[in-house]
């Protein structure tokens, strides 16, 4: 019988448990100036569950066209300002003070000043020239192209990526924090999608039942990777990988069958999941696993993977 799961109660226990594992709470600053006419209150949210639930939103009231607050925040995370006139997402770490003021003539820009503005000027100039090359539309065609053209693709894209970081002169100048997340963003996207090929493509058709492995030759480097890595989960392609390599593994584990039935795919992927992560990792992969696969899980397996 296949039995919804009631997620919030999950939602909140992998909100506690994260909480629980964090340090003692810090503050940034933040203040701004906008145009004429944009009134009422940002929502500065920080997801630290890094599921787009139970995030934590402090308000920030705007006063003839001035915001200012203090804002707690634990570790170095993205946060993102919300109103109903932008959404503008920053690096912040704990001690920053940032600045944002709101420029609409001749041209609408941001500009940016103060602690942490170093580090989200370069962000917006890095996501300006490579942006879309994080997005998964990017890559809807190239997944049905042959694996060594995908792959040749992917290496040209994190090549220009990291020999952009190795060219600009004031990369290395900027807080060891931010630097590991742009390389985080480098490095992971390259990976996930590489690992996620085989598994979009056998799962295009349940009339496939396999799953090709990639060439030994393209995982030569990935042993370097670190696959358990829990600060680097403020990068959405981290979070991919985790996703993906979990997949990967289990399949590989199965001998590249796919498999039949859900419950035995889910327990499955369970134990590589507890055997390669850390609580905090496996907490999160548990968690956006039951999210994505609810529909399809038992109530005994809904229950198993919550007291593993």
């Amino acid at each position: 019988m296949i039995k919804k799961l009631n997620l919030s109660y999950l939602l909140c226990f992998v909100f506690v448990f994260i909480n629980l594992t964090a340090t003692a709470q810090k503050t940034f600053h933040l203040s701004g100036n906008l145009p004429t006419g944009i009134e009422g209150d940002i929502s500065v949210m920080i997801d630290k569950t890094h599921l787009r639930r139970h995030t934590d939103v402090t308000l920030v009231s705007i006063k003839d066209k001035h915001f200012e607050g203090t804002i707690p925040i634990e570790k170095s995370s993205i946060v993102e300002l919300i109103h109903q006139s932008f959404h503008f997402p920053v690096f912040i770490s704990p001690g920053d003070s940032l600045n944002l003021d709101f420029i609409t003539e001749p041209n609408p820009t941001i500009n940016l000043t103060g602690k942490g503005s170093d580090e989200n000027n370069f962000m917006q100039v890095f996501f300006s020239k490579f942006g879309n090359d994080f997005e998964d539309t990017t890559y809807s065609v190239l997944n049905s192209t042959p694996i060594d053209q995908f792959e040749n693709s992917l290496f040209k894209l994190r090549k220009a990526q990291s020999d952009f970081l190795k060219s600009s002169p004031s990369f290395a100048g900027l807080s060891a924090d931010f630097k590991q997340f742009i390389q985080n963003q480098i490095s992971y996207n390259y990976w996930q999608r590489l690992i996620s090929y085989p598994i979009i493509n056998a799962n295009k058709s349940t009339q496939i039942l396999t799953v090709n492995p990639l060439p030994e030759i393209m995982l030569e480097e990935f042993q370097k990777v670190k696959v358990d890595n829990p600060d680097a989960m403020i990068c959405k392609p981290y979070l991919d990988f985790v996703k993906y390599y979990v997949i990967y593994e289990t399949s590989k584990a199965n001998g590249y069958k796919k498999f039949t039935d859900a419950s035995i795919s889910a327990d499955r992927k369970s134990a590589v999941a507890r055997a390669k992560f850390s609580d905090q990792l496996y907490t999160y992969w548990t968690t956006r696993f039951m999210v994505e696969e609810c529909e399809k899980l038992s109530a005994y397996m809904s229950k198993k993977l919550l007291i593993q």
